[in-house]
């Protein structure tokens, strides 16, 4: 139970100098602003904090991807526990979101991650209002919704495929996505990849827009060793469907990536940089 549910006071703590009602600025030069569009929301989330009437609560392992469109709505989809969700939200004005849409899977789990589910359902059905925070210079990093009907209020910290590496779990064949035992790993920079194929070392060029979860590999400089037919194989389809990556997704410690809507290639998270 403790890999799924654990005690959010220890990120109150962690998360004390944020606040949802103003414009702060700390000694690390996060700070959060209200007054950002609905697309400043886009990208990839981690639950972090969860907050009713200035209590901390019990959190389940819960992320969510947000796709912002040019009307001023977004899709909203992603796991909380044991059920997926997805929906729709929409922004008249910068601050203020609305929750248009909001339905989700129906698997069972213990009774405190089903607890947790019914609270976030009720929380993301009536959210009001949004603040992003920034790191001077960055990438916008963590994301507040707030539900002022309930009281209570959200902190999700941006899930971001830089900073790590990440291990190849699966390839897709051609004819199927199957799963790959194999050493080959990715390490993901601004503007650069670093490819180990488990025979082989690569330096892809890279450009991602986070906010659209947008992805793009261009060819570069590739050493030419030899190895088993299996690693070979392997070899030319995480290369090959790394030039063919439109878009990626993360859920949790998984990185996924696509051409369309075709899944080509899935990645574990490995240790932090």
């Amino acid at each position: 139970m403790k890999n799924t549910i654990f005690s959010a006071m220890i990120f109150a703590m962690a998360f004390a100098f944020f606040s949802c009602e103003s414009t702060q600025q700390n000694a690390n030069g996060m700070k959060m602003e209200k007054d950002q569009s609905i697309s400043s929301c886009g990208g990839n989330w981690n639950l972090v904090l969860l907050m009713k009437g200035g209590e901390a609560q019990l959190l389940a392992k819960t992320d969510l991807t947000i796709t912002p469109s040019s009307d001023g709505t977004a899709e909203i989809s992603g796991f909380m526990g044991a059920n997926r969700f997805m929906g729709k939200i929409s922004s008249e004005s910068k601050g203020v979101i609305k929750t248009m849409s909001f339905a989700s899977t129906k698997r069972g789990a213990s009774a405190e991650v089903m607890e947790f589910e019914k609270f976030f359902s009720e929380f993301m059905n009536g959210v009001d209002s949004y603040s992003i925070g920034k790191m001077s210079g960055e990438a916008f990093q963590t994301l507040v919704l707030k539900n002022s009907k309930m009281d209570a209020y959200a902190h999700f910290a941006k899930n971001t495929p830089f900073y790590a590496t990440w291990k190849l779990s699966a390839v897709n064949s051609g004819n199927a996505v199957e799963s790959v035992n194999s050493d080959a790993t990715m390490t993901i920079e601004k503007n650069s990849a670093a490819i180990f194929t488990g025979i082989n070392r690569a330096n892809l060029g890279l450009k991602i827009v986070e906010e659209k979860c947008l992805i793009e590999f261009s060819d570069g400089p590739m050493t030419r060793a030899a190895g088993s037919e299996e690693d070979m194989r392997v070899e030319s389809l995480l290369m090959q469907n790394l030039l063919k990556a439109e878009k990626y997704g993360i859920s949790g410690d998984t990185l996924s990536l696509y051409s369309g809507e075709t899944l080509l290639l899935e990645f574990a998270r490995q240790e932090a940089m």
